[in-house]
């Protein structure tokens, strides 16, 4: 249900800009016919964006990997934006990767949509932005707080 509203979400987008790894987004650009490109960045400081280059070109989508400096710029030249969520908090601030917020404020400022998928069990209905502290070396990554910008479409 998931993978079949991201991949709607989408649209007729041919490119698509991701950040990191995420299975969720895995499993949607997996499935996505219609995009044609994949823009990567690396997912510093972890480069978990490796991997989900790797699955995604083994699977036969072309995949042009970036540095997560690039992220901003390559956020103004794709139809997309595409990024999971280690969370969705009370407030629907989306927790993710520290680079992020320049993915999301290049497509912002470009007016390219922007879309978080995450499943259910990534929604912590207690927290909210100000009680989630700032830790770049948090235990399952970095993490940052990407404020409503990010929450313009959760699936």
């Amino acid at each position: 249900m998931l993978r079949k509203a991201a991949i709607d979400a989408l649209g007729g987008a041919n490119t698509v800009l991701t950040r990191s790894y995420s299975s969720t987004v895995e499993q949607i650009l997996s499935d996505a016919a219609g995009v044609k490109r994949v823009v990567n960045g690396e997912g510093r400081p972890r480069y978990e964006g490796r991997r989900l280059a790797e699955v995604l070109e083994s699977g036969g989508r072309k995949v042009e990997f970036i540095t997560d400096a690039a992220l901003a710029l390559f956020a103004q030249r794709v139809d997309h934006l595409l990024l999971g969520a280690d969370s969705i908090i009370s407030d629907f601030a989306v927790i993710h990767k520290v680079g992020s917020l320049a993915a999301v404020l290049g497509a912002e400022s470009a007016g390219v949509p922007r879309l978080v998928a995450a499943y259910s069990f990534n929604i912590d209905p207690i927290h909210a932005a100000a009680t989630i502290p700032l830790d770049e070396m948090a235990a399952e990554g970095s993490l940052l707080r990407t404020a409503r910008t990010m929450s313009e479409h959760i699936l």
